[in-house]
């Protein structure tokens, strides 16, 4: 199967053109899917730091209650369980079982922190687990997706 080029940049091209750096099989780096992706990432975390902002804002400048303090911590634990419970374990690793209606109550859990959907996510942290630090992590601070080393600045 011939192999095209699929990086999003110049550079990237280039890099894929001379043979470095060649994802493992089934991974994909650039093109439209991965654009569509790298946009909705984007929107997603503009809006969860406008998010954090506006309640800090909120928070300084408007009177706060048990209401509010108790819908923050309830809404912290009920999504961080639907991530950590739900989308990693369950959902990417397998490493339990549980009724119907459980896995939708903790997909939905999951979904509430706007992370993508349960597909993409439990997709990218397999592939996180299958190439770590290689060409294909996606979560690797060390390297792109070229394999490439990334500074302090980019990795962080």
């Amino acid at each position: 199967m011939p192999r095209t080029t699929t990086g999003l940049y110049p550079s990237d091209r280039n890099w894929e053109l001379e043979g470095k750096g060649q994802p493992h099989t089934g991974v994909l780096i650039g093109g439209p899917d991965a654009r569509a992706k790298q946009i909705e990432y984007s929107i997603l975390a503009v809006l969860q730091v406008g998010g954090a902002v506006a309640a800090i804002w909120w928070m300084f400048t408007q009177p706060t209650g048990w209401v509010e303090w108790s819908a923050f911590i309830s809404g912290y634990l009920i999504i961080n369980y639907g991530l950590s419970c739900g989308f990693h374990r369950y959902f990417t690793h397998r490493s339990f079982e549980t009724s119907t209606w459980m896995r939708y109550l903790i997909g939905i859990c999951g979904q509430m922190a706007c992370q993508g959907s349960v597909k993409k996510w439990a997709a990218d942290h397999r592939r996180h687990h299958a190439f770590s630090d290689e060409v294909g992590d996606i979560h690797s601070p060390h390297i792109d997706g070229h394999g490439r080393k990334m500074g302090p600045v980019k990795g962080f």
